[in-house]
């Protein structure tokens, strides 16, 4: 999980200390939203209480993260090099 929130802000080099702690937050409340879905997906009684929380800090991290980057596009000069042989 954190590799890939890493990647979609250009990497970890790419990243400051703040969006780095702020990611390794984030993909830890992932985790632990994803175990109280499969509880939940299971029949399990929730605390939804805690769902809502879980949510409200993932926004706050994702904030502190910044917005992901785009992925580059590959130019139009790159794509006919590519095909050339």
């Amino acid at each position: 999980m954190l590799d890939e929130v890493e990647a979609e802000r250009g990497g970890r080099a790419a990243m400051s200390v703040t969006q780095r702690e702020a990611a390794r937050a984030y993909a830890g409340l992932a985790v632990e939203l994803a175990k109280l879905h499969a509880a939940m997906a299971g029949g399990q009684n929730v605390d939804l209480e805690a769902l809502g929380q879980i949510g409200d800090r993932m926004d706050r991290q994702a904030r502190r993260m910044g917005s992901p980057k785009a992925p580059e596009r590959e130019g139009v000069r790159e794509r006919y090099a590519r095909r050339r042989p």
